[in-house]
């Protein structure tokens, strides 16, 4: 299901590029829809609460990339914008801070409020820092890179080929 969804995107993408048909990826999206869905209730190996949970954090970030896609065109707020700037960082550094806990302090016993306000307070402004000093400088690196050689062609514009 992962890659229908990766492809599903992909998809889309070119839909809003002109380069593929809407309808046809409207019936391909409500495939993908059916067949998650699906194939979380009938084929899950969880209970039924955690087939319905799934089903519905799946449903709901559907229903956020839709709302995404329809409001790409708006003007946001730039503190609206911090979360999604940094969510890949966050997706890549989360698990590392509890390995780096359990290795230095040991693990709790039990989660606490305290504890996970004490991750947010080390993530959040970890990955604001590691955007800031990594990944923006990487990006203008490749971006760099990229006008320097140009797409199918080498010094001298002689053809790759």
């Amino acid at each position: 299901m992962i890659l229908a969804v990766m492809f599903l995107g992909a998809a889309v993408h070119r839909t809003g590029n002109g380069g593929a048909d809407r309808r046809c990826v409207a019936g391909t999206a409500a495939g993908v829809l059916v067949c998650a869905v699906a194939s979380a209730y009938r084929g899950g190996d969880g209970g039924r609460f955690t087939r319905q949970g799934w089903i519905l954090a799946f449903l709901l970030a559907v229903f956020t990339f839709g709302a995404g896609l329809a409001a790409r065109h708006l003007r946001v707020p730039r503190p609206l914008t911090a979360p999604g700037t940094i969510s890949y960082l966050v997706y890549l550094v989360h698990p590392v801070l509890p390995a780096a806990a359990d290795g230095t302090v040991g693990r709790w016993r039990h989660d606490a409020p305290a504890l996970e306000a004490a991750f947010l307070a080390v993530l959040l402004p970890l990955c604001a820092l590691t955007h800031r000093y990594v990944e923006v400088p990487g990006q203008a690196w490749g971006r760099r890179l990229a006008r320097r050689v140009q797409p199918g062609s080498r010094r001298g514009g002689q053809p790759m080929w």
